[in-house]
């Protein structure tokens, strides 16, 4: 897994960053508090939507309520190219996700839940071993160390992912429980030789009683066919006297609407001869208003044609009022520009002071180091003097206690009182000797370090006036950039000037008069009214035409209306419909329909009967199906649970096999690294067991707890690397492609930082990319790619910085 691209906006400290992350090693440096680690936060939340807080912690406090949080992360992964980008809208930071796959313009997956399977599918890992593989956070390389030997054992059983194992197991145990009561609940309920034989025999005598209702549904069934055939005879004499009762009826209903309508289209002749004569009279009245209509028009149009040429002189105006501020706009920038070159002269020799002070803070980082080599040696000799001090004072104290007369605790010869006194004196001598070097040393001692303090001052100074200088030179940067800025905005506004010119010739005939225009204007409104009312009339009158076409339609249709009535009447008597006839059949449909009812009674009667056997039946065939399939059902529970049995003991073998291997592993890959940064001084660092962490120094076995400050952290760090990469082949990734390494030169001295950092290069075949994150201003310059992290206000900026 190769990480490319990762985009922060409103994410913690960042507005809007993008991060382009380089192959090799890459240093994170900034101040504590400036963001490092969110970087590291984005990439994870990005993959897998988690973050360590409530989401309204991740979104900077200083954005604004509307503003979205948007996080997105470009990587390749077995040379496939990926993009997740996640977004969080809204008051309640409502979850968007979407993954882009080969650089395709629209999402290939859409949804939260959907993105997060497939970035798991595709890294292989899920989100906790991702965390523990890839990540190593702040101080938590040296955290292990720190914890007693039962806490370490559980972290690393969980980073192992042996925790799960352990839950797993402990589920399955509770799941053995409660098979093992529902075995014995369901053989209780599993039935006797003798409630079963009970069961059969009722079987057999609900049989017997089916057979004998359904002969009687039978003959009863005939019965109601028979009946059935004399009711429909009589209900079909029934319809068809119904057919001309309706018609009947349909004609009466008729030749009543026909009536209503004569009535209605007699007044609509009316009302139409009415409205005509009104026209007619405001057909005359538009003679006289037609002149005023045609000189309103005439006053129109020529208004229209005076706004045009306001419109034009109006543009004239604005034109002449932008060339008037581009010019004092281009002058402004010509003093801005005069200013800018003046301050730029204060800055003439920054580089050559900077450069000096390198130079003299890489003198002080040798005599630094050549200091502390001599302190060493002079603190290891004070050690030795005081140990022999301690041993003579010892030997002299024993050899007085025992006397002159005593045999020599040495050579267990017999002492005298010359070979005493010159034991006596030998030692004596030797202590003083001893102590007198050692006072010397001491001075010696109190030198070197007043001379390490005072070079520790001026590192401590020069970084100040490196920093100062650095600050210097960027702000010359910044200077050039504006000044070319200016520059390219004067070119501009010139340019943009000209074509105004240019532009401004075309208008130089165009006049205009406000008072011409007024006049016009209140010339046409005067004559509006009677414009409006000639235009009303002539609309109005369109409809003389009309009204008249329609009066003689309606004039055709009345007399069309009075044939179809006496049409309707001859209809109407010929349709043969008796009231009497039709009541008498109703009546014998009645007595037909009741004898029918009752017979169907009985034959409902007959089929619930047969239903209630039946279903009797069906009752015990179910009762004795399902105490069959009780007795499969209790032998496949003892199967499971059997089954269960074996599982919990392989989950139990498996994590002693998985614990005895992987150790191994870790310490094999751990001794490696710590052999190569330390030079050989120690092996076998590994952890056994019990998850004790040893190491060889000096062909002795000892605690790793016992080693100093700085070799303890970088063994610590080995482990953490070796630990990670073992997570990751146990979730089936064999090439983890990036490590992240959250402040591990805190404890180190300059020469064994180099040594970390060779070594970090030295694994690129395994991790294409490292990320480290380090405050500290010392190690800066080892890495051939750094992160810039700086907090400017309320936001934090990144710059890359290459070699």
């Amino acid at each position: 897994m190769r990480i490319n691209k990762l985009y922060l906006e409103n994410f913690k400290q960042y507005k809007k960053s993008e991060i382009t992350f380089p192959d090799g090693l890459l240093g994170l440096v900034g101040k504590n508090g400036a963001g490092k680690s969110s970087i590291f936060e984005g990439i994870y939340f990005a993959l897998y939507g988690k973050f360590n807080l409530t989401n309204d912690k991740m979104k900077n406090d200083h954005a604004d309520a509307k503003e979205s949080i948007v996080v997105s992360l470009s990587f390749t992964d077995d040379n496939i190219n990926y993009k997740v980008v996640r977004e969080y809208r809204g008051k309640n930071l409502t979850a968007k996700a979407e993954l882009f796959i080969n650089d395709n313009d629209v999402p290939d997956i859409i949804g939260v839940s959907e993105v997060n399977k497939k970035i798991t599918k595709v890294l292989k890992i899920d989100a906790a071993n991702f965390k523990n593989s890839y990540f190593s956070e702040q101080k938590e390389v040296t955290a292990l160390m720190d914890l007693k030997i039962g806490e370490r054992q559980k972290q690393l059983r969980k980073m192992l992912g042996l925790e799960k194992l352990d839950k797993l197991e402990e589920r399955i145990k509770e799941e053995l429980k409660v098979n093992r009561i529902e075995v014995e609940n369901y053989e209780k309920q599993v039935l006797s030789n003798s409630k079963l034989e009970e069961l059969n025999n009722n079987k057999e005598e609900a049989e017997k009683l089916i057979i004998v209702n359904e002969e009687n549904l039978e003959k009863v069934k005939n019965e109601l066919n028979t009946a059935k055939d004399l009711y429909d005879t009589i209900k079909k004499s029934l319809v068809e006297m119904s057919i001309k009762r309706d018609k009947y009826n349909e004609y009466e209903k008729k030749l009543a609407v026909n009536k209503n309508s004569v009535k209605s289209v007699t007044e609509n002749i009316n009302n139409i001869a009415q409205q005509l004569e009104l026209l007619n009279k405001e057909k005359e009245e538009l003679t006289e208003l037609l002149p005023n209509k045609h000189k309103y028009l005439e006053l129109e149009k020529e208004y229209e044609e005076l706004l045009k040429i306001k419109a034009v002189y109006t543009e004239k105006v604005n034109l002449k009022n932008r060339l008037t501020e581009k010019f004092n706009s281009k002058n402004k920038k010509d003093e801005e520009q005069k200013a800018l070159e003046n301050e730029l002269n204060k800055y003439s020799d920054i580089d050559n002071q900077l450069e000096k002070n390198k130079i003299y803070g890489n003198d002080l980082e040798k005599l630094l180091a050549a200091n502390e080599k001599i302190k060493i040696e002079i603190t290891s000799h004070i050690n030795t003097l005081k140990q022999n001090v301690k041993e003579k004072s010892g030997r002299k104290i024993k050899l007085e206690k025992i006397g002159i007369n005593s045999n020599c605790p040495e050579c267990n010869r017999p002492l005298d009182e010359i070979y005493y006194t010159d034991l006596v004196k030998s030692y004596e001598q030797e202590i003083q000797k001893s102590s007198l070097l050692i006072e010397e040393k001491n001075i010696s001692l109190n030198v070197i370090e007043n001379e390490i303090i005072k070079n520790k001052n001026n590192q401590k100074d020069l970084a100040a006036e490196l920093l100062r200088l650095s600050n210097k030179l960027r702000d010359k940067k910044n200077l050039l950039k504006d000044i070319e800025k200016l520059k390219v905005e004067i070119a501009d506004l010139l340019q943009e000037m000209e074509k105004g010119k240019i532009e401004f010739e075309k208008f130089k005939d165009v006049s205009f008069n406000d008072e011409n225009l007024k006049t016009v204007y209140e010339n046409k409104e005067s004559l509006k009214i009677l414009y409006q009312k000639a235009v009303k009339i002539e609309t109005r009158i369109l409809e003389i035409p009309n009204n008249i076409a329609k009066k003689t339609e309606n004039e055709e249709y009345l007399t069309a209306l009075i044939n179809d009535e006496k049409s309707l009447q001859n209809q109407l008597s010929s349709i043969g419909y008796n009231d009497q006839e039709y009541i008498n059949l109703q009546a014998q449909r009645d007595e037909k329909e009741k004898i029918v009812e009752e017979i169907k009674d009985k034959l409902n009667s007959i089929e619930k009967e047969l239903i209630k056997v039946k279903n009797e039946k069906i009752n015990i065939e179910t009762i004795i199906r399902k105490n069959d399939e009780l007795v499969i059902e209790v032998e496949t529970k003892k199967k499971n649970y059997r089954i269960k049995e074996k599982l919990v003991q392989f989950i139990k073998d498996f994590k002693s096999k998985l614990t005895s291997t992987e150790l191994p592993e870790i310490s094999n890959l751990a001794n490696k690294l710590f052999f190569q940064i330390t030079k050989g001084r120690y092996t076998d660092l590994k952890i056994n067991e019990d998850f004790e962490f040893t190491v060889i120094r000096d062909d002795i076995k000892v605690p790793i707890e016992t080693l100093s400050g700085g070799e303890k952290d970088l063994a610590s760090i080995c482990l953490r690397i070796a630990i990670s990469k073992r997570i990751a082949a146990l979730s089936g990734r064999m090439n983890m492609g990036f490590l992240a390494l959250d402040e591990v030169f805190g404890s180190q001295d300059q020469s064994r930082r180099e040594e970390l950092v060779n070594t970090l290069q030295a694994i690129a075949n395994d991790f294409k990319q490292i990320f480290v994150v380090t405050h500290n201003q010392d190690v800066e310059e080892i890495f051939p790619s750094r992160l810039l992290i700086r907090k400017n206000g309320n936001f934090s900026s990144i710059e890359l910085l290459k070699e």
